[in-house]
């Protein structure tokens, strides 16, 4: 969960300011520099990515501030991303906090940290090309690379209890870049999600759909297109309030609620399916022992069982008789 961070620095005399949680398109150098936010938020509305365009030049709106439940989450999220780092130092992995203010410094500083072969690296910078931004993990493996005979992978901490796409545009990404430093690409990236359950995915299955997606951002920024504001204005009108809060009874609502109906109609299946399992298990059971008794062989042989301990029971009884002066009947 990237933390709350306004950044200034100056490179080549271009000022340059990050806010790496409401990241907007910006300048650096001499081409425009792209985050992980910047992706996410364009996937998600072409229309924002044009007013962060526009406010690049200096131009358009300025953002309105974060609402109440923002904030909230906001904060929620750093918190786990905090008790992520105690949780980890408290295992005992030897961990290093990379100084977030100064993309450049920050992302020179990574990679010497990375040479080092520390078990977890907090905050680890990234720059190159278009593309920059700070992770919240980096996790060392046992895979050879140009650093030695260990690589490392990409950790990222959210609040959702599943992963999400948008997880996904990040992930691929600063593996990407990490990849540039240490010559070998990640074949796993993971989510330490709010359940407190570790989501591993593996980034082959998903790094065509997140580098296709850079590329879109990429070429709309250098030739921007028409947006249909009122339309995506219309559209989220049926999704969300105006707070952001789900719509009750629109679209989204009706459909949390069928997938919840879903998740309990396939909880109800289970366990009907177990009772069906055991039901069946008892019946093959029952038709065994019937099969049993019906059997001739098993019915002489438990007849011939039956004589033969009746024998032996009036042999015994006979014996005893005879030692305690019985006559017989």
């Amino acid at each position: 969960m990237s933390r709350l961070r306004l950044t200034e620095f100056r490179t080549r005399n271009v000022r340059v300011f990050i806010n790496c949680k409401r990241a907007v398109v910006r300048k650096f150098k001499d081409h425009t520099l792209f985050s992980a936010s910047d992706l996410m938020k364009f996937t998600g509305c072409k229309h924002a990515t044009v007013l962060d365009m526009a406010r690049m030049r200096g131009e358009g709106p300025q953002p309105r501030a974060d609402s109440e439940d923002a904030a909230l989450l906001q904060k929620q999220g750093n918190a786990h991303e905090a008790a992520h780092l105690e949780k980890l130092k408290a295992q005992g992995r030897r961990v290093i906090e990379i100084d977030s203010g100064n993309l450049v410094v920050n992302a020179a500083e990574t990679r010497k940290v990375l040479a080092k072969g520390l078990d977890v690296i907090f905050q680890g910078a990234f720059l190159s090309g278009n593309w920059g931004g700070w992770s919240d993990f980096l996790e060392r493996v046992a895979r050879p690379s140009t650093l030695g005979n260990f690589s490392y992978e990409v950790a990222d901490t959210k609040l959702k209890r599943t992963p999400h796409p948008k997880h996904v545009l990040q992930l691929v990404l600063y593996s990407d870049l990490l990849a540039e430093i240490q010559g070998v690409m990640p074949e796993y990236a993971h989510v330490e999600l709010g359940s407190g359950e570790r989501a591993t995915l593996r980034l082959k299955d998903y790094s065509a759909y997140a580098r296709a997606a850079r590329g879109r951002l990429e070429t709309f920024v250098a030739k921007p297109e028409a947006i249909a504001i009122d339309r995506c204005q219309d559209d989220l009108g049926k999704y969300v309030t105006a707070t952001g809060r789900v719509l009750k009874n629109g679209p989204m609502d009706i459909a949390e609620k069928e997938v919840a109906d879903l998740a309990q109609r396939k909880s109800d299946l289970a366990e009907t399916a177990q009772e069906l399992f055991e039901a069946i298990s008892l019946r093959r059971e029952i038709k065994k022992t019937l099969a049993e008794l019906q059997d001739t062989d098993v019915i002489s042989g438990r007849e011939q069982r039956l004589s033969a301990a009746t024998k032996a029971h009036e042999v015994a009884l006979r014996q005893v008789k005879v030692s305690m002066n019985i006559s017989p009947m």
